[in-house]
C-alpha cells in the first residue's frame, strides 16, 4: 500500500497496520481521512470504520466505512472504538484538548496509532519553507518531544522517529495491548 507523504510515511503505515493486527470485527475511528485511502484499507481488513474530516472533500464510498464531516467536537461522535488513527492531524489541533477526547472515544483496552510530522532540525524547517514559499505554517504545531510526553501521559506508548523527513509513529493503548509494537525497539531513527 502506498500513501501520500513518501517512503518514511509508507514504512510507518506498514508498521501501524502490523501493530493493529487482525481488524476483523474491530472498530476504527480515523480522524482526518484526507482521501479516504486508510479508511478503505481498514475496512478491507475487516474493520467497521468511522472516518472524520473537517474539510469538504470528495470521497469514494466504501462498504464498512462511514465518512462524516467533523464539526470539531469529538464528543458529538457516537460510539466507542477499538482504535483511533491519525495521520498528520494532531499537528493542526489543540493536542491538550484532543488527547482526552480521543481517550473518551476508546473502548476498554482500545489503542491509538498516530503518524505525525515532527519539527526536525534547521534543515527540515528550511525545506518546508522552500516547498511552500509564502504559505504560513503558523497553524501547525510540528511534534517535539514535549508532544510525545503529552501523549505518553495519556496512553502508554512506543514511539518511532524518522529523522528526514521528521515523522513520528506513536502506537499506544489504554490498557496492556494483546499485540505488541512490531520489533519492540521504542524510539528508532530510520
Amino acid at each position: 500500500m502506498r500513501v501520500w507523504g513518501g517512503s518514511a510515511w509508507n514504512h510507518f503505515v506498514s508498521l501501524a497496520l502490523e501493530y493493529m493486527g487482525d481488524l476483523r470485527g474491530k472498530s476504527v475511528l480515523e480522524l482526518g481521512f484526507h482521501d479516504g485511502q486508510m479508511s478503505r484499507e481498514f475496512a478491507r481488513r475487516g474493520a467497521t470504520v468511522t472516518a472524520l474530516e473537517i474539510l469538504e472533500r470528495p470521497v469514494t464510498e466504501h462498504p464498512g466505512v462511514t465518512f462524516l464531516r467533523y464539526d470539531g467536537n469529538l464528543d458529538s461522535v457516537e460510539g466507542q472504538y477499538d482504535f483511533v488513527f491519525t495521520k498528520s492531524v494532531l499537528v493542526v489541533t489543540d493536542i491538550d484538548a484532543m488527547l482526552p477526547a480521543i481517550k473518551r472515544k476508546l473502548s476498554t483496552g482500545g489503542r491509538v496509532v498516530f503518524i505525525e510530522n515532527g519539527l526536525g532540525g534547521p534543515f527540515s524547517r528550511i525545506a518546508r519553507r522552500i516547498r511552500r514559499p509564502g504559505k504560513s505554517l503558523a497553524h501547525i504545531s510540528y511534534f517535539t518531544d514535549a508532544h510525545i510526553q503529552k501523549i505518553t501521559q495519556q496512553f502508554p506508548a512506543e514511539v518511532r522517529f524518522n529523522t528526514f523527513p521528521p515523522v513520528y509513529l506513536v502506537c499506544g493503548h489504554t490498557a496492556m495491548p494483546d499485540r505488541p509494537l512490531p520489533q519492540r525497539l521504542g524510539r528508532l531513527s530510520l
